[in-house]
């Protein structure tokens, strides 16, 4: 029994990984036709693959800034990836894990908003 969960648990992280990679080729996909005069400006640090700034879509999500930075590390904390901004409204703590099982909100975001991807 323990072996099985074990099992299931390893699929079951496989799965979310080949998700998270689709959601990130999609989002990399529609970031490609937007004029570049008319993008905000978003900082990716942290555990991804390629941290620093990038011209996204105005209604650009948190999916949207990981993907244009070429994904996450394996060493990434998927469960407080933090947006910081100049308004209340654009700082929070998000659940990368619940974002891309549809449990949570895939937040937009603003112009100069630093999203931190935190290592484990």
């Amino acid at each position: 029994a323990t072996m099985r969960r074990d099992v299931g648990q390893a699929v079951e992280s496989e799965v979310a990984a080949a998700k998270a990679a689709v959601d990130l080729a999609w989002a990399r996909l529609r970031g490609h036709t937007t004029p570049l005069s008319s993008r905000i400006t978003v900082n990716v640090l942290g555990a991804v693959a390629r941290p620093g700034a990038y011209p996204l879509r105005p209604d650009a999500s948190l999916l949207d800034a990981l993907a244009a930075a070429d994904g996450w590390l394996r060493t990434a904390d998927w469960s407080v990836v933090t947006l910081i901004g100049d308004a209340p409204a654009d700082t929070g703590a998000y659940n990368l894990a619940a974002i891309l099982d549809g449990q949570a909100i895939n937040p937009r975001l603003s112009d100069h908003v630093i999203v931190l991807v935190p290592s484990r």
